[in-house]
């Protein structure tokens, strides 16, 4: 069962190195780095327990004991700091984990009131006797990380339906999976304290021990995937614009589609045959990062598409101008904003399902109809 706790305690910091070392680290980068930090520290508290260092080192006791209070908050500040475009943590959201100061304070006569032979007796007493304050604290452990596991699951919900896309991404996955691994870890919890509590485990047997070993079979699964989705820790860095799209606050979304469509129609940017995606983001004032999921929102998979489908428009319009009727097809669309006349045709039947000759012959029938 040591074996566990080295391997998860080696993880644990093995990750937070990682991303430590990451470069042009964000907000949540340095949440999940703390998140790592923290659970490799309560993993090594355990495992010094379990090795009865506590006996020589008495100080250490009772060290740990309100940092499983830190793991919802962890959780869900990862995923909501993830979302938000906010590089700085905002000073409510040091409230989260007020319940960990609170139990530290309390405890605070235990740490300093005892002598080191008082603490391992009354840490002796606690475990054999299951006092209230462990009681109270296992309470407090299952509801914090329930409430947590509910806020966090809310956002990846709400998050993903925002989207408009079934292709959550390896972004969406992880957290989404971390949740997962949480929940099963809290859930593993609740019911081994409950069986203690009704006699079927005894009162002696630390369940601790399993419990832990199921968070080091998340960690080690969390380093698998690291391992097989190199985007993991370069998420953030390398595909920063993808991330941020589809984490996209869905008010801004509104404001920035609007925005493009007012700038479409008005300037006509298309027209030009070397429109590109940041000449466009500067036109409209809607951020590089955000055009692709903007772009979804008209409903089109990419920026090409979407552009072609004006400049097939303005070709539609122009057409209908007797000052056009002179002029050969692809000198219609050249005007219209497309440069080769391969790209016209080609997109011209993807986009619309026809041919531009056979769309100008449905339309000439229609108008000899009238």
């Amino acid at each position: 069962m040591l074996v566990f706790f080295i391997i998860g305690i080696f993880l644990a910091f093995f990750l937070a190195f990682l991303i430590f070392t990451k470069k042009d680290k964000r907000i949540s980068d340095r949440i999940l780095f703390a998140w790592m930090v923290v659970i490799g520290l309560q993993l090594l508290g355990y495992y010094t327990y379990s090795l009865g260092n506590w006996h020589a080192h008495p100080h250490t006791i009772g060290i740990a004991h309100p940092l499983p209070l830190a793991q919802g908050p962890f959780l869900y500040l990862l995923i909501l700091y993830t979302i938000k475009k906010k590089e700085r943590f905002c000073w409510k959201d040091y409230l989260h984990f007020a319940p960990v100061l609170l139990m530290y304070i309390y405890m605070l006569p235990f740490f300093w009131g005892h002598s080191g032979n008082e603490k391992i007796q009354l840490n002796v007493q606690v475990h054999i006797t299951d006092s209230v304050f462990m009681l109270v604290s296992k309470v407090m452990y299952i509801f914090s990380g329930f409430s947590y596991l509910t806020l966090s699951f809310y956002l990846l919900k709400h998050r993903r339906q925002s989207s408009g896309n079934d292709d959550i991404g390896n972004l969406f996955a992880l957290h989404y999976y971390l949740a997962c691994g949480v929940c099963a870890v809290f859930m593993l919890a609740a019911i081994l304290y409950m069986m203690q509590e009704v006699g079927i485990i005894p009162v002696t047997v630390n369940v601790e021990y399993i419990i832990y070993s199921g968070a080091t079979l998340c960690l080690l699964f969390l380093c698998v995937y690291t391992i097989r989705n190199t985007s993991f820790l370069s998420v953030l860095e390398e595909n920063e614009d993808d991330a941020h799209n589809f984490y996209a606050i869905e008010e801004e979304v509104d404001l920035y589609v609007d925005r493009l469509s007012k700038v479409m129609n008005l300037q006509k940017p298309y027209l030009d045959p070397d429109l590109n995606a940041e000449t466009l983001s500067a036109l409209s004032c809607v951020p590089k990062r955000s055009l692709s999921i903007v772009i979804k929102k008209f409903g089109f998979n990419n920026f090409n598409d979407f552009v072609n489908s004006y400049r097939i428009a303005e070709f539609k319009r122009k057409i209908e101008e007797p000052y056009y009727a002179k002029f050969d097809i692809f000198s219609v669309a050249y005007d219209s904003g497309f440069r080769a006349r391969s790209t016209f045709y080609d997109n011209f039947k993807r986009l619309t399902g026809e041919t531009p000759s056979a769309y100008i012959k449905k339309r000439a029938k229609r108008d000899n109809s009238r």
